[in-house]
């Protein structure tokens, strides 16, 4: 019955005799209810990514493969280096696994540099916070189909040689309102969560060749 429902602090203070006197604060919650929100459990599989708030989890990504020759750049990046590309446009894309993922998805999803825990380049751009992207996309059917983020200043900084960038572990939680800065110096990520809502997305190990994670990129080449 929460129409009656209360919750009492119990405190001392101590008086000019150094005596204790109790005392106590009622706060009423007025009828006041709270949401309950219930999960069914999922076992772990690698070829997939959880991704839940509220002190649930978040999940990683490493761009570009392996570093083979020991010099902390990953062989593919160090080729695309290369290139010389001038970079139009690139995308983090990932896809949700509309079976074990239930209608308590998220709306929107954060990226950000996990190994400084920091904002990424993207999130000051020209478009702003909203620029990064994140949102859910949806199918015809209204379910939860896949959550794209624009990396395109990010990319754009790790292939240009001259700038020499340094590559860094991303990482996906759900949003908070409180991730999005208030200025350009407010570049370190909350750690903490308060959305308990959650989602399954395919990684890049997953056999559907067609739902694995995606880096696209767009470039124009320079003659």
């Amino acid at each position: 019955n929460l129409a009656n429902a209360k919750m009492t602090i119990y405190y001392s203070t101590t008086n000019e005799l150094e005596e204790n006197i109790p005392g106590q604060y009622v706060f009423g919650f007025n009828g006041i209810t709270a949401n309950k929100i219930e999960n069914s459990t999922v076992n772990y599989n690698p070829e997939y990514t959880y991704v839940q708030g509220a002190g649930g989890s978040l999940t990683t990504i490493s761009l570009f493969g392996e570093d083979t020759d020991g010099d902390d750049v990953p062989q593919e990046l160090e080729e695309l280096r290369t290139k010389e590309w001038l970079i139009n446009e690139a995308n983090l894309v990932f896809y949700v696994n509309q079976d074990l993922s239930s209608s308590f998805t998220p709306d929107r999803l954060f990226l950000y540099n996990y190994d400084e825990n920091e904002q990424i380049p993207d999130v000051f751009g020209l478009n702003g916070f909203s620029g990064i992207g994140g949102i859910v996309e949806k199918d015809e059917n209204n379910k939860a189909l896949k959550y794209t983020f624009k990396i395109t200043d990010y990319i754009s900084d790790l292939l240009d040689p001259s700038k020499k960038a340094e590559l860094s572990k991303l990482a996906i939680k759900v949003f908070n309102t409180i991730d999005v800065p208030t200025s350009r110096q407010d570049i370190l990520v909350k750690e903490y969560s308060w959305n308990p809502k959650r989602v399954v997305l395919y990684g890049g190990t997953t056999s559907l060749k067609d739902k694995e994670v995606k880096l696209e990129i767009k470039y124009s080449e320079l003659n």
